[in-house]
C-alpha cells in the first residue's frame, strides 16, 4: 500500500481556466442565468471541461451566490472528469510497465531456453567421461578435463569426443 501511495505522491502542474459559457446562456436567454465553463489542461492538453449553471430563484436570490454556484459547479464537474482521465492515464502506464516486465521475463526465459539447447546433453557428457577414462592416463588431467564438461556446448563436447574417439 505504501509503495502505491508513494508512486502517486507528486506535484502535478495543471492549468485551470474559467470562462463564461455563452452558448448555454443564449439557450436560456429568457431567464437570468450564470453559466461557466471550467477547463483543465495538463501539459498544454485539455484533459477535462466542466459546465456550471445556476439561475436566480427564491432559494438563490443573490447574483453573487448564483455566480459562485455556477463557478463551483463547473469546477466540480471538471475535477470529476480530470480524475477519470488521470485514472485512465495511470492504468495505461501500469499496463505498459506490466507489458515491459512480461517482455523482459519472456526474453530472459528464451535466453535461458536457447542456452540450454546449446548445452551438451547428458549422453554426450557420459560418453566423453568414458573416453577420458580410456584415453587420458594422468588422473589430474582427466579430472581437470572432466570438471569442464558441464559447461561445454554441444559443439565443444563434440570436438572433444572426436579427438578422443580415434
Amino acid at each position: 500500500m505504501r509503495t502505491e501511495i508513494e508512486k502517486l505522491s507528486k506535484t502535478i502542474a495543471l492549468s485551470i481556466s474559467f470562462e463564461p459559457d455563452v452558448p448555454t446562456s443564449e439557450v436560456f436567454s429568457e431567464i437570468p442565468v450564470a453559466a461557466i465553463i471550467c477547463t483543465i489542461k495538463y501539459k498544454d492538453r485539455i484533459i477535462a471541461q466542466g459546465r456550471g449553471f445556476s439561475t436566480i430563484t427564491r432559494l438563490n436570490k443573490s447574483i453573487e451566490r448564483c455566480a459562485y454556484a455556477a463557478f463551483n459547479g463547473s469546477w466540480m464537474s471538471a475535477a470529476g472528469h480530470a480524475c477519470r482521465i488521470f485514472d485512465t492515464m495511470h492504468l495505461n502506464r501500469a499496463d505498459e510497465e506490466r507489458d515491459e516486465q512480461k517482455t523482459a521475463f519472456a526474453e530472459a526465459y528464451r535466453a535461458r531456453h536457447d542456452v540450454s539447447l546449446d548445452r551438451a546433453t547428458d549422453k554426450q557428457k557420459d560418453y566423453a567421461r568414458q573416453l577420458l577414462s580410456l584415453n587420458v592416463e594422468d588422473e589430474a588431467d582427466r579430472e581437470q578435463i572432466a570438471s569442464t564438461l558441464d559447461d561445454m556446448t554441444k559443439d565443444e563436447i563434440s570436438s572433444l569426443i572426436q579427438r578422443f574417439a580415434r
